[in-house]
């Protein structure tokens, strides 16, 4: 017997300006949010994903306007609450991940004091239960040295930290609805998969229905149970991921596919390895950042003794995680640093020919 819906969008329309590329962003669309399982809603830029996340958490812009359809929640249509309706209802109802967390955070406010806010915002906990619950979210979402992050700024921790102190505060009143609005886009691959693998293992504890938009089959495959295809605002295709990615119907779906990069390359004729555009011999460098008086400098050796060469006609691919230090050959031949407050100490040969 299969589980009632926690969420059911129903036939939900939002009209575009008049102005706009097509009459409605979202045309149509029906959505079953189940107890306990992921639905992926998978789409290019353009196709409505991100509109029925911002509807289902009352975020749409000024711009746009539900036509028609409603979205179902514990009994009430979400699309008739008033401004009071939905602040009882984001965070202890509905609650959401955004893409890019450093735009989502305060830049101004400590973790902890961001987690906190979600506690006090519904008038809920003392000011020390309150610190007490976000030091115990933080070690959930597997924030490492708890203490310490809960005490620190967005820009002083790295983007997987700050999606996972996103999440914990998605978290803080624990939800029926997650809503994941491609949350590992700007992350490297790595990151990317211990973030997944969180959402999956909290979504499964907590029994929550989650929405995960994003627009990469290669995600898909490692979070949901069911998918959901849009292209321009409607559904083109529905199912489970077995279903979708063994048998897909659409023709729509099956561009989608054969468009996931290959891990197999094509065949390249041979490069004459005389003809050498860029010679990268025995690069070192090293940020130094001054830390305050009576205090050590910091110094972050982002490359060591690297050399390479680039062919004339030949593309070549820099891949690491995040502070593997990819970018330090580009800026040391640019002499672009991006930290304004570090200084650069560089030595190295990068002869261009």
């Amino acid at each position: 017997m299969s589980k009632a819906p926690t969420i059911a969008i129903k036939n939900l329309k939002i009209a575009l300006p008049k102005s706009g590329e097509r009459a409605f962003a979202v045309d149509d669309v029906s959505i079953d949010l189940i107890p306990g399982e992921i639905v992926c809603v998978v789409g290019e830029s353009g196709s409505g994903k991100s509109m029925c996340a911002h509807a289902l958490m009352g975020l749409l812009p000024d711009t746009v306007q539900v036509a028609a359809g409603e979205i179902a929640f514990e009994g009430k249509d979400l699309l008739k609450l008033d401004e009071d309706g939905w602040r009882g209802t984001r965070g202890r109802g509905i609650a959401m991940v955004f893409q890019e967390p450093m735009t989502a955070l305060n830049p101004l406010m400590r973790i902890g004091e961001q987690m906190m806010e979600m506690f006090e915002a519904h008038g809920l906990l003392t000011p020390k239960e309150r610190r007490a619950k976000a030091l115990s979210l933080a070690k959930e979402v597997g924030l490492p040295d708890p203490e310490r992050i809960i005490r620190a700024y967005p820009h002083q921790l790295s983007g997987g930290q700050r999606q996972r102190a996103m999440i914990a505060m998605a978290l803080a009143l624990e939800p029926k609805v997650l809503v994941a609005d491609e949350p590992t886009t700007a992350l490297d691959v790595t990151t990317q998969a211990q973030i997944l693998k969180l959402i999956r293992n909290l979504q499964r504890d907590r029994n929550m229905a989650v929405m995960f938009i994003t627009h990469d089959f290669g995600v898909v495959a490692d979070i949901a149970d069911r998918v959901v295809v849009l292209r321009y605002g409607k559904v083109v295709e529905e199912g489970t991921i077995d279903a979708v990615f063994k048998n897909p119907q659409h023709d729509y779906t099956k561009a989608l596919l054969a468009a996931v990069p290959s891990m197999h390359p094509p065949v390249r004729a041979p490069l004459d390895d005389t003809r050498r555009a860029v010679d990268v011999v025995g690069l070192d460098k090293t940020y130094v950042t001054p830390q305050g008086w009576f205090k050590p400098d910091r110094r972050v050796q982002a490359a060591n003794e690297v050399t390479f060469s680039i062919l004339k006609g030949e593309p070549v691919g820099l891949v690491g995680e995040s502070g593997s230090g990819t970018a330090a050959p580009c800026e040391s031949a640019t002499s672009i640093s991006p930290h304004s407050a570090a200084r650069r100490c560089a030595r190295s040969v990068i002869a261009f020919r």
